[in-house]
């Protein structure tokens, strides 16, 4: 399947999770609790999985997509601009982050070293698009560390929470980014050169879809509904909407002169 088929496809399944999502927030979902109302329940899983299925489509719809070049993207305006949002939110997230009486202290530590790197990490590449100037292959792991710490403090939070379908998708969307991230850190270390290709594809695509829909519905009944709903920190949400178009950005710079 040609790169140019996959994006049409992401174009027409960004729109229907969206709105699935905000159909569930709407009619299927108690604001003050993000438990399903009563009665709605099959309706809003049923909304859930329409989400996690278009992903799961776009996942499959990569690994038959044709051979690429190998090596990473050319830094650009797209990735420059994208990388410094990226470092901006994940800083306003360090400053303003309130951790469970539950997190342990060395959880803590390991989330403020792993969220400071990354946020050094996102500068310096906004400023390698306006320098010029290469990074050490090895540095390209940092998003990886900063993903997987993330993955692992949000199943240990969220196991102490109820299950509700906010917290489905936070740890659905820092899955992802964890599977993208650990690809994107083989391409820069030329590493499972044969396959990483249609990985980074799926991964980066499947990834933009859970966290955009996720922040877009969220943002859009806060803004547009009558009531508010704020069952994850706004915070949060920016950096998973951020995440979100960095990945989309990172995934059309690799593979858009197949179009």
């Amino acid at each position: 399947m040609s790169f140019k088929k996959i994006i049409i496809a992401f174009s027409i399944g960004l729109p229907i999770c969206i709105a699935a999502r905000i159909l569930q927030i709407v009619f299927t979902i108690k604001s003050k609790t993000g438990f399903y109302l009563h009665g709605q329940e099959n309706l809003g899983r049923v909304l859930l999985a329409v989400i996690f299925a278009v992903a799961a489509l776009l996942y499959l719809f990569a690994f038959k997509a044709y051979k690429t070049p190998e090596k990473p993207p050319k830094n650009n305006l797209f990735l420059a601009i994208s990388s410094g949002c990226m470092a901006l939110v994940l800083l306003n997230e360090f400053l303003g982050q309130r951790f469970p009486t539950t997190a342990l202290n060395w959880q803590i530590t390991m989330i403020k070293i792993s969220t400071v790197a990354c946020i050094a990490y996102f500068i310096t590449i906004a400023l390698q698009g306006v320098l010029g100037f290469k990074l050490l292959p090895i540095l390209h792991v940092i998003p990886c560390v900063f993903a997987i710490t993330k993955t692992i403090f949000s199943f240990i939070s969220i196991s102490s929470l109820a299950i509700i379908s906010d917290n489905v998708l936070l740890v659905a969307a820092y899955c992802l980014l964890m599977l993208f991230f650990v690809n994107y850190a083989k391409l820069y270390n030329n590493l499972d050169t044969d396959l990483n290709f249609r990985k980074i594809l799926a991964t980066g695509l499947a990834t933009s879809i859970v966290c955009n829909t996720q922040a877009v519905a969220y943002f859009a009944v806060n803004i547009f509904g009558n009531q508010e709903y704020l069952h994850t920190d706004i915070s949060v949400m920016f950096t998973v909407l951020c995440f979100g178009i960095f990945t989309l950005a990172f995934t059309i710079s690799h593979f858009y002169k197949t179009l």
